[in-house]
């Protein structure tokens, strides 16, 4: 007989329920906490389940169809490690982003740094196109696919249908996204052509998880947590579905934690920097006050050697008009001593010019006076000669 328990207090879920716990209270990996959330945390909420599907499922072989930042991946993992789960499994991603996600860089990075942190070695990151991963996986050898790929109808009936025949006869699906109902997304719709076809469950919360069990018989972990409705579907039993949403509203609301956490260090090292900066300011204001005070000693130094210098330059203007009146003086005396000067060379020149006359004029009188000495002379001889 199935053993009928109170589930201890866990925030979120009524204390007065009772199920068949066997295989939660039990459970080694139930109540763990995440290892990793990021800043995308739409998969975060079915962290709990997915490590609890990995301790009962028991996984041989896990591959991801649209790994991204790697939040359920790391469940995978954190799971296999805490169990030592002799599991290999495989994150198949372009890293590139799509119209859905948006585009981004440096996620395949960080997720791989992660990765090898943890040093998990069962673990293997394809980048490439889920198409092309096809050819890295035998048929019937998959235990566990997760796809979370281009959220349209087609692209996922596309990755549903070329990855079935890697199922195995115990293969667990799940499908994320299944309750967004958004512009073009459409896993919603091909779910609901799914749960048509296969044994399934859904959960609602973060974004809806659709789980897919391919046994020919319902798994005893999937016949703990489920029972068929009137008509005849399955469906998580309403503790259970509690219990999943309120143990995943833990790792969002540390998601939200961090990211407000985030948000603190990064206004801290806004404001650190701020004040460093303000810092720096004051202490540049500080320099340029001493600098000013300087300049303007410097400026009314200046001003006084410019009044000084205006002054003598007042004064040497002053000196400077009487120079040049003195030297206009001085042109026009000059130009009159040059006036008296070619008044006096021209006297000179006439003077010399009578002197040159005079001294011809008494050249020929001294002439004139010789002739007649010697014409004198002559007539005294004649004279004497004469005389009886």
């Amino acid at each position: 007989m199935a053993k009928v328990v109170l589930m201890p207090r866990c925030p979120g879920v009524p204390s007065d329920t009772s199920v068949d716990l066997r295989m939660l209270e039990t459970s080694r990996t139930l109540f763990l906490p995440p290892e990793r959330i990021t800043d995308r945390p739409f998969w975060a909420g079915h962290v709990p389940f997915a490590m609890w599907l990995v301790e009962q499922h028991k996984p041989r072989l896990i591959v991801e169809l649209g790994t991204e930042t790697g939040v359920s991946l790391a469940a995978f993992c954190q799971a296999a490690a805490a169990l030592d789960l002799v599991c290999d499994i495989h994150g198949v991603d372009s890293w590139e982003g799509d119209s859905h996600t948006g585009h981004y860089v440096g996620v395949y990075e960080d997720l791989r740094a992660y990765l090898f942190k943890k040093g998990y070695g069962f673990v293997h990151l394809h980048r490439m196109l889920f198409d092309e991963a096809l050819a890295l996986f035998e048929d019937d050898s998959v235990d566990l696919l997760h796809i979370d790929g281009y959220h349209t109808y087609d692209a996922v009936r596309h990755d549903f249908e070329s990855w079935r025949p890697k199922l195995s006869s115990r293969a667990v699906v799940l499908i994320h996204d299944i309750h967004v109902k958004k512009a073009d997304f459409g896993v919603w719709r091909y779910w609901q052509e799914l749960r048509q076809d296969y044994r399934s469950v859904d959960f609602r919360h973060s974004n809806g998880l659709g789980v897919i069990s391919l046994d020919e018989q319902p798994p005893s972990w999937l016949s703990s947590v489920t029972a068929e409705d009137s008509g005849g579907t399955l469906a998580l039993r309403p503790f259970a579905r509690n219990l999943f949403q309120a143990l995943g509203d833990r790792p969002l609301e540390v998601a939200v934690a961090q990211e407000a956490l985030a948000r603190a260090e990064k206004l801290e090292q806004a404001l650190a920097q701020a004040e460093n900066i303000a810092q720096e300011r004051l202490a540049e204001a500080h320099k340029l006050d001493e600098q000013l005070r300087t300049t303007q000693a410097a400026l009314a130094e200046a001003d006084e050697l410019a009044l000084v210098r205006l002054e003598s330059t007042v004064q040497l203007d002053a000196q400077l008009r009487t120079t040049q009146a003195a030297l206009a003086r001085a042109e026009e005396l000059v130009e009159q001593r040059q006036q008296d000067w070619a008044s006096l060379d021209a006297q000179l020149r006439l003077t010399q010019e009578a002197l040159v006359n005079a001294e011809r004029f008494a050249f020929e009188r001294l002439r004139q006076i010789e002739a007649l000495g010697a014409e004198l002379v002559e007539l005294r001889r004649q004279a004497l000669v004469t005389r009886p």
